[in-house]
């Protein structure tokens, strides 16, 4: 599940593997994983990352807690919930080739369940959001992506036209072209271009 959400993140289908180089005391390399990737096609990409970056940052996305000054990353991501509360998921992106991808599924072997109100949100979360912080903090990766400004454009007119319709009615037909809000739809996958661990 991580890799296909790198893909969405980065726009690239890569192969995984988990070791990407082998070399000797000497540092000649003995071994180096040949790095496959093909191009996804963008029609309809930067509207799932629209998408999936909205269930952060609209106000009553799922995974909005993750927009606030406490986190300084930018993710985009989607909160999961099994029938029975059985599983509580959340995998959550940074943007483009150079990001990551985080995958977070809480869950008991024996399929029972969790416990009533154990959403996505309430428990895979928190811990997404421990995983990133980390990383980032500790430097184990780049410096964390930023989304293209017409994503972030597309958000901010979004929120623009909900405050106008909610600070005074507009006309239906107005409405009726208005983006529809995000639907919101332990085991740790990460996911870099190419490696999954």
């Amino acid at each position: 599940m991580a890799d296909v959400y790198r893909a969405m993140a980065s726009g690239l289908l890569a192969e995984p593997h988990a070791i990407d180089r082998v070399a000797d005391v000497s540092g000649g390399v003995l071994y180096a994983a040949a790095p496959l990737a093909r191009q996804i096609r963008p029609e309809g990409l930067s509207l799932i990352q629209e998408g999936l970056r909205g269930v952060v940052r609209l106000p009553d996305g799922t995974a909005h807690s993750l927009d606030s000054g406490d986190f300084p990353i930018q993710v985009m991501g989607k909160t999961g919930t099994t029938s029975d509360f059985r599983d509580a998921l959340f995998v959550g992106c940074t943007y483009g080739p150079q990001g990551i991808t985080v995958a977070v599924r809480i869950g008991f072997d024996d399929n029972r369940a969790l416990g009533s109100k154990e959403t996505g949100a309430r428990t895979a979360l928190p811990i997404f959001r421990e995983i990133m912080l980390r990383i980032y903090k500790d430097k184990l990766v780049g410096p964390a992506p930023r989304f293209p400004r017409e994503i972030e454009e597309g958000i901010d007119h979004y929120l623009a036209l909900q405050a106008n319709r909610d600070a005074s009615p507009i006309p239906a037909a107005v409405a009726a072209l208005a983006p529809a809000p995000v639907a919101p739809a332990v085991t740790v996958s990460i996911a870099l271009l190419g490696h999954s661990y």
